[in-house]
């Protein structure tokens, strides 16, 4: 009996879940009802406190119902648009990726890069870069900047990645979700809670629960996720199965051989991005570089590199395509380039939509308090010790990443809906569930276990 065969009532369970939340109203009627709902639930349960920890201020949820309340909403909805800063920093950053894939280059890159055995490790590759991206991201001092730029980038190239290697993109999507989700999980909990803790020496408790988390995540992908989206090729051609799986007619028939005029193109826009790569080393480097800050470090928070990260990524992306297209044609005149930017921005209204009714639910979730109400109750079984506290604790380390994932959620259901119709909110909740389920087990074996198999030093 085979892996899928295996699998098989789970994965009937797990796409009835998610067909069922597909068939809800679209993102934006859903996030509309959601907003109403947290409204007359914040009403309800106002005047609910709970004490904090000893020194800090007891947290209450408030009504969100009263006359003030709603008058500062409504006066605020432009500002609380703004305040979803990734909204610009996903235009300026899909800029550049959608050049890279209308003219053709991720898509030449990735069959060049998946050929061969290659396919078979794409999940290993994803999701452990995004981890180590991830990682990174949090250490470095990067910043929401810098979350922000991996949440975008990773899922988009992660898809095309999966694509090309005859893969479903969804399981691309997720496993970098997934992954990114590993490694600032690990980083978070190895920064702020691990000092202090002479039992816990950070890096060998970071490399070892940013593998664990980056494993759990795979086992994910591998088992749960990528079996439902592709095609099952074992099922006998009359036994009916379910609508989401198969949908990879078309990569399935994708070849791996390119043209020449690919194969050159891959050439001069590698020696274009190793260019664009060699003269943002050089303005990092040495004392007073371009790219640090007062203190003449690169990695800080105020440094141009970080603070311009995401143009940086977009222009390491824009220049190599240029050169791609002009090299195979795919760009014929210097308006080509233009008409691809433009089109790749017409192509983002869904998502701003969605992005604008996104951040007004957000607005009025966190108003309420209700989020800081839940952490806090979190905060104190965490400090009562104890067995109990570590339940809490892996739960705590468990939401940490999907609190930066949360500005990102508009862009995740464009990314699902540009690769399978018919997917909404019932995809999104199945897969990220499925990683959050796995990183909470997997923490609970952290939390258990490592500590006692990593020496303290001496």
């Amino acid at each position: 009996m085979t892996k899928k065969k295996k699998f098989r009532f789970i994965y009937r369970i797990l796409n009835a879940v998610e067909s069922a939340g597909n068939r809800l109203p679209g993102a934006v009627i859903v996030y509309i009802l959601l907003s109403l709902f947290v409204i007359v639930l914040s009403a309800l349960l106002s005047g609910l406190k709970i004490e904090a920890a000893p020194g800090g201020s007891p947290v209450a949820i408030i009504n969100l119902l009263t006359k003030q309340q709603m008058r500062d909403f409504f006066g605020g909805i432009m500002d609380n648009f703004r305040d979803l800063s990734q909204i610009t920093l996903v235009i300026v950053l899909l800029t550049g990726i959608g050049m890279a894939e209308k003219t053709g280059m991720l898509g030449a890159a990735f069959t060049r890069m998946t050929g061969g055995g290659a396919k078979k490790f794409t999940g290993i590759i994803v999701i452990f870069a995004a981890a180590l991206f991830g990682l990174l991201a949090v250490f470095t001092g990067g910043g929401e900047g810098a979350i922000a730029a991996g949440f975008a980038a990773l899922p988009a190239l992660a898809a095309q990645m999966f694509f090309k290697a005859g893969r479903s993109p969804l399981a691309g999507i997720f496993a970098a979700v997934g992954g990114m989700s590993a490694g600032i999980s690990a980083a978070l909990v190895t920064e702020f809670f691990l000092p202090g803790q002479a039992a816990l020496p950070a890096p060998p408790f970071c490399a070892a629960a940013v593998f664990l988390l980056a494993l759990a995540g795979l086992l994910v992908n591998g088992l749960l996720t990528a079996p439902r989206y592709e095609r099952i090729t074992d099922t006998p051609e009359d036994e009916s199965t379910n609508s989401l799986e198969g949908i990879l007619d078309e990569s399935t028939q994708t070849s791996i051989e390119l043209s020449y005029k690919e194969r050159q193109g891959i050439r001069f826009a590698s020696v274009a991005f190793l260019l664009g790569l060699a003269l943002l080393i050089t303005l990092s480097v040495g004392r007073g570089a371009f790219m640090a800050d007062d203190n003449d470090s690169v990695f800080g928070a105020n440094a141009p590199l970080i603070k311009g990260l995401v143009p940086i990524i977009a222009a390491l992306f824009l220049l190599p395509a240029f050169v791609y297209g002009m090299s195979t044609g795919s760009i014929k005149r210097a308006g080509g380039a233009r008409a691809m930017i433009k089109s790749t921005i017409a192509e983002l209204a869904p998502f701003i939509a969605l992005s604008f009714v996104y951040s007004q639910f957000i607005h009025i979730f966190t108003r309420s308090n209700i989020t800081a109400f839940i952490m806090t109750h979190i905060v104190n079984m965490m400090n009562s010790g104890g067995a109990s506290s570590i339940p809490a604790f892996a739960l705590a380390a468990t939401a940490l990443p999907f609190k930066f994932l949360e500005p990102s959620i508009p862009l995740l259901f464009f990314y699902i809906s540009r690769h399978q119709k018919g997917s909404g909110i019932g995809t999104l909740v199945v897969n990220l569930c499925l990683y959050a389920l796995a990183f909470f087990a997997a923490w609970l074996l952290i939390l258990t276990f490592v500590p006692q198999v990593i020496p303290s030093p001496a």
